[in-house]
């Protein structure tokens, strides 16, 4: 997730790559090997998203199993704390995945969703607003690839409004099951960044788990 503030904001670089249970998921992972390092890493992203106000205000079950890394083009890979303008932002961000044990499966499509969550303290029962909405995406040498994906909302990245606080951005993968079917708003592309009810999302399309990246911005 990144919180951005004005045209600064900082970034928590290395996010989970969190498998978190959807309304009609189960989870893919049957093994408990994870390595003490990254159990380390996971913890601490889940008293992020924690200490954020994101979990369970927004994902009511976070139980990370993999990190999820965030790479932009001028950049390289975002870290915690570091401060990034607006026009570092712009470019479509790369994605990463670390599963945190050979249990954890990278195949089929997924979701890729930005939303923003506004500053702490927003009641998330009122819905968040989309930045980025991909269908059709695939992982290819742990990279999440975008070439034959159906963009619902192209990528805009994080430009809070002068003076409204820190926004909470979170970058959500969702597994696509067969049965995937988006609500009848979100199936045409072109849409622009605008209103969305997250929780209303995976309940009508059955997506999940989930992979998360939360960021502060």
């Amino acid at each position: 997730m990144l919180y951005l503030q004005n045209i600064l904001f900082s970034v928590l670089a290395t996010a989970t790559l969190s498998l978190a249970q959807g309304p009609n998921s189960t989870s893919s992972s049957t093994s408990n090997s994870t390595s003490p390092s990254l159990k380390l890493e996971i913890e601490a992203i889940k008293a992020h998203f924690s200490n954020a106000g994101l979990s369970p205000q927004l994902l009511a079950t976070f139980q990370p199993e993999a990190l999820l890394s965030v790479f932009y083009e001028d950049v390289g890979q975002i870290q915690p704390g570091q401060n990034l303008t607006s026009d570092q932002v712009k470019p479509i961000p790369t994605l990463t995945l670390t599963p945190s044990n050979s249990s954890v499966s990278l195949s089929g499509s997924y979701t890729v969703m930005m939303v923003d969550a506004g500053i702490v303290g927003t009641d998330e029962t009122k819905g968040q607003t989309g930045h980025w909405i991909a269908n059709g995406c695939t992982v290819s040498n742990n990279t999440i690839t975008l070439e034959h994906s159906l963009n619902i909302t192209d990528y805009q990245g994080p430009f809070p409004a002068e003076g409204s606080g820190a926004h909470r951005y979170a970058i959500l993968v969702y597994v696509q099951p067969d049965s995937f079917n988006p609500p009848s708003d979100f199936s045409t592309t072109g849409q622009s960044v605008g209103p969305i009810d997250l929780n209303l999302y995976l309940n009508s399309s059955g997506i999940g788990p989930l992979f998360a990246n939360r960021r502060t911005t």
